[in-house]
């Protein structure tokens, strides 16, 4: 909470409110939606937002389970007021648990949002009167009577009022009640998608109308009705619940109910900042959603009649002199839709609206000018500047098209005129795709110098002083002018907890300078004398762990659309901390050995040993599976009459074999789904992040050069190196066949266990160009004649 008491012609400023925001995540188009509103108002009403994102509670995935931490943080010393997204907080714990643990903050003001908490303000979408609004304009508009209903999860309350609405809107209609019309689609595409094609396939009954929960789900229903042969909406109606952006841009577009999120955020804001002031107002506040008509019920875009030409009143003069006759009244008429549109206060709206009719008549007139698209570009670009929607400059070609095509009455113009206005449309389209798209994919994606900053990052710097060196050309590239790092520095409570700046940035404030290694006490976030320079602000907190123990946690500055981007940098950047650390302590153990050469080597065995505990620690899956591979790959040295030194290598590489993926987040490395290519990429830089540890160390064994190797393949179609045939070791041919059969026998995070027959089979089809084939035949005599088994 920031104290800021100036003085001001004899009057003194009030502090500066400080409003905390608990929300599970910001990388949907929902969270981002009312992130963006409840940031709005704030900035209107110069209120500080910190936005503790902490998960959901008590989460069954255990990632998300560890960021609740930072809800213990937030006390009345450090935010005067509270905004809370309970539906998705309390998903996992239910309504008595999510109160019990709401208690905790009993001194402070709470607003909670879209679900009904008793002492606090609760900001409600009236869902029954949204959905009962869709199955009224389906019964009574489309004459729709089977209206199939996909419902939410069960332990949203949203989803349950949803439904109830549905029911009783049936009720009212007289309609019987159809359980088998009823589908669970738990907030996904796919899921609704697969329950769609169920309810196809077995035949059972009719239907001429959806309903869903959400619009992802009426999306993939949309699919799947396309997939199977139904024409939307001439066979099936369908309406979604939510409005996101992208529904507008489907074919057909998507006809949905608006919960009015910027409403709720904005209400929000005002109710916690009347609490905090004790100013009187509703435990309630109920938010009227609309219904958005579009084309996927049936209807047409409530825009197409006012987009409309009335081509019986063409102009009989040549276009110039019709255009030049009623400059002055197409001046006023577009003139006034831009001004009620936009409240952009550098735009100069009469300097640009002449500029688009000049140019417009010059298109049409002159065969090399291509001036209206500029000029629409330069409107675009003072539109984003001022974080205005892109889609509004729809509604300016739809009105400069509606009163310029009657001033044509020449054929060829015509077309030319609506050949200018379809590219201006495509133009806004990509413009305003663009700005919806999260804006890591871009950088991520696209930016080759952001990609190289990243490899540096995650693989070449091993002390905190260079990571943060890389970290600070990554937020100069994010334009990111705020960012604090801090380490905990005791393991106690967190609220009696110290933690230590690591890092920090603000560029926003001048302050480019400050000073690293404070300590602090955790629950004030940053130092005292940094907060009070900071102005108002809207920060992002983010947690990060070493293995499962808290470590740390890292504020942003808040910039709109970067929902995604805040997780990513806090992933990338607590990955590199944690290596940092690994690798100091890798180090230190290192130099301490190199002290004296003969002792290095008679423990050289204990220390592979501590490698393999250290990769325990971090991951007991990928522990397992190196001892299980050094006991086969040892089995198979043994069995092709190797010496007894040659076996022991082979068995020590064996066990520090993915010694490299310490560097791995954890989230990647157990991730059940598949992998992304970049996040693969990431787990086959493993080999060498190893080599680079191992080479340090003097071995008496090639293990550094084998466990850089053992992803090669004999064709030369495996990493990082691509050797081929002789050029890979024999000891890493071995790792490599011992390697594949453990993987593929055991269970994985994305997959069961394929057996140990399937894995026998994969090696023997493809000895002698994959895999070595006396090495192979080795490993199959072994399981077939031996009977070698797995130690569990």
């Amino acid at each position: 909470m920031e104290l800021r008491l100036i003085m001001a012609k004899k009057k003194i400023i009030e502090p500066r409110l400080t409003i905390g925001v608990l929300i599970d995540s910001l990388h949907t188009e929902y969270h981002a939606n009312l992130t963006n509103s409840i940031d709005d108002e704030a900035r209107a009403r110069n209120v500080n937002l910190l936005f503790f994102v902490g998960g959901r509670l008590s989460s069954t995935n255990r990632y998300e389970t560890q960021r609740n931490i930072l809800y213990e943080i937030i006390n009345k010393n450090n935010v005067d007021g509270l905004i809370i997204f309970s539906p998705a907080l309390n998903f996992f714990v239910g309504h008595d648990k999510f109160i019990e643990f709401c208690k905790i903050y009993k001194s402070i003001p709470i607003v909670s949002i879209a679900y009904e908490m008793e002492g606090a303000v609760s900001i409600i979408n009236d869902n029954a009167n949204g959905v009962m609004k869709a199955v009224k304009h389906l019964v009574e508009v489309h004459n729709k009577k089977r209206i199939v209903f996909i419902k939410g999860l069960d332990t949203y309350p949203d989803a349950e009022e949803r439904y109830e609405s549905y029911v009783d809107s049936l009720t009212y209609y007289n309609i019987p009640m159809d359980p088998e019309l009823v589908l669970n689609g738990e907030f996904s595409d796919q899921t609704s998608r697969r329950e769609i094609k169920k309810l196809i396939q077995q035949k059972k009954t009719d239907f001429d109308a959806i309903v869903a929960a959400n619009d992802y789900m009426a999306i993939g229903a949309m699919e799947e009705l396309n997939f199977n042969g139904f024409k939307v909406p001439q066979d099936i109606s369908v309406i979604g619940y939510d409005d996101m952006y992208s529904s507008r841009f489907l074919n057909p577009s998507l006809s949905t109910v608006n919960q009015s999120l910027e409403e709720q955020g904005k209400q929000a804001v005002i109710a916690v900042i009347n609490q905090i002031k004790g100013i009187r107002q509703p435990e309630k506040i109920i938010i009227e959603p609309h219904l958005i008509l579009r084309e996927s019920c049936g209807c047409t875009y409530k825009f197409a009649d006012d987009i409309a030409v009335n081509y019986s009143s063409l102009a009989k003069k040549p276009f110039k002199t019709a255009f030049s006759d009623n400059y002055n009244d197409l001046f006023k008429k577009i003139g006034d839709k831009i001004g009620n549109l936009f409240q952009v206060k550098d735009m100069n709206t009469n300097s640009i609206l002449h500029k688009l009719l000049v140019e417009f008549e010059k298109d049409l007139l002159e065969s090399d000018n291509n001036g209206f698209i500029n000029i629409l570009n330069e409107l675009i670009g003072l539109v984003i500047i001022n974080n205005e929607k892109i889609s509004k400059c729809h509604t300016i070609i739809s009105e400069f098209r509606k009163n310029v095509l009657p001033l044509i009455s020449d054929r060829k113009l015509m077309i030319k005129a609506e050949d200018l206005f379809h590219q201006a449309r495509l133009i806004v389209y990509e413009k305003s795709t663009n700005a919806q798209t999260p804006v890591f994919f871009h950088l991520f994606h696209v930016n080759r110098d952001f990609l190289d900053l990243n490899d540096e990052l995650i693989i070449n710097k091993q002390s905190l002083t260079q990571i943060i060196t890389v970290v600070s050309k990554i937020l100069e590239m994010f334009e990111i002018d705020i960012c604090f790092l801090s380490l905990f520095v005791q393991d106690v409570d967190i609220n009696k907890s110290k933690s230590r700046l690591l890092f920090g940035i603000n560029k926003s404030g001048g302050n480019k300078k400050i000073k690293q290694r404070t300590i602090f006490q955790t629950n004030k976030l940053m130092p005292t004398n940094i907060k009070n320079g900071l102005g108002r602000h809207s920060l992002v907190i983010e947690y990060f762990n070493y293995s499962e123990k808290p470590i740390g946690f890292i504020i942003f500055e808040m910039k709109q659309n970067y929902g995604e981007i805040y997780p990513d940098l806090r992933r990338k950047i607590g990955s590199a901390i944690e290596e940092a650390l690994l690798y100091k302590k890798v180090k230190s153990q290192t130099t301490k050995l190199t002290n004296n050469l003969n002792y290095i080597r008679q423990v050289m065995a204990g220390f592979i040993k501590t490698l393999e505990i250290t990769v325990e620690k971090r991951d007991p899956y990928t522990a397992g599976h190196q001892r299980r591979v050094a006991d086969l790959a040892r089995a198979i040295a043994t069995h092709m009459n190797f010496s007894s030194v040659f076996i022991e290598t082979v068995r020590m590489a064996g066990i520090v074999h993915d010694l490299g993926k310490i560097y791995i987040p954890s989230e990647i490395l157990n991730k059940p789904g598949k992998l992304h290519q970049m996040e693969f990429n990431l787990i086959k830089m493993h080999p060498q992040v190893a080599y680079d540890i191992l080479k340090e160390i003097d071995f008496p064994w090639p293990i550094a050069k084998i466990v850089l190797q053992h992803h090669e393949k004999i064709d030369g179609s495996g990493y990082p190196m691509g050797l081929k045939g002789d050029d890979i070791t024999i000891e890493a041919r071995i790792l490599t066949v011992a390697d594949v059969v453990e993987a593929m026998a055991s269970h994985r995070p994305y997959r069961p266990a394929l057996g140990i027959q399937l894995a026998l089979d994969e090696i023997a089809e493809k000895k002698g160009f994959l895999y070595d084939t006396d090495v192979v035949n080795a490993c199959l005599e072994l399981f077939n004649t031996i009977g070698f088994k797995f130690k569990i």
